[in-house]
């Protein structure tokens, strides 16, 4: 698998992980200090354990937390705002009804520079008021090292169902992240 990551550009994560190791970590960071990509998917949010050091990676991961801070998800339909004025989103409406399953409540990471391009609310508590804005797509910018590029980053909390990921809008957004 060494080899692989040494002449990757873009690695795709779209399944939940139990935890990735620590030598597996360090091919991460590698990848990303020689300007390396990752997109990740959906369910490559989730990782069983190890959630912290993959959320200081790709911006925000699915925690498994106790109390408060585990991360939460639901399915139902959500209009979704987009920063349509960036390069991935360009040329979309403001705003995009989709029905799929969301997660938030994530843990935020500390690496890099985070920019959301989409949010939604998370649903209503029963008999109060709707969850804070959580981030849908996003990107992160790892700083650059040895006169490479920067390690960059795309994730999507949306895409568990076949009907999202045929869409128009995510089939664009996502070819676009690439």
């Amino acid at each position: 698998a060494k080899d692989l990551w040494k002449d990757a550009d873009l690695v795709v994560f779209n399944l939940t992980q139990k935890s990735l190791s620590e030598e597996q970590l360090a091919q991460l960071d590698a990848h990303l200090a020689k300007g390396g990509a990752l997109m990740v998917i959906h369910q490559g949010l989730v990782q069983r354990a190890g959630y912290d050091e993959w959320a200081e990676r790709i911006g925000y991961s699915f925690s498994w937390a106790k109390g408060d801070a585990k991360s939460k998800w639901g399915q139902g339909t959500m209009d979704v705002d987009l920063e349509s004025g960036n390069e991935i989103l360009k040329g979309f409406p403001k705003q995009v009804t989709m029905k799929d399953e969301l997660y938030w409540n994530l843990k935020k990471g500390s690496r890099g520079k985070i920019t959301t391009l989409a949010t939604t609310e998370a649903p209503r508590k029963e008999g109060g008021d709707p969850e804070p804005r959580w981030p849908v797509f996003w990107t992160v910018e790892h700083p650059a090292q040895d006169g490479n590029k920067p390690g960059r980053v795309f994730c999507s909390v949306i895409g568990h169902f076949d009907q999202v990921q045929d869409s128009p809008f995510f089939r664009i957004a996502i070819l676009r992240a690439m």
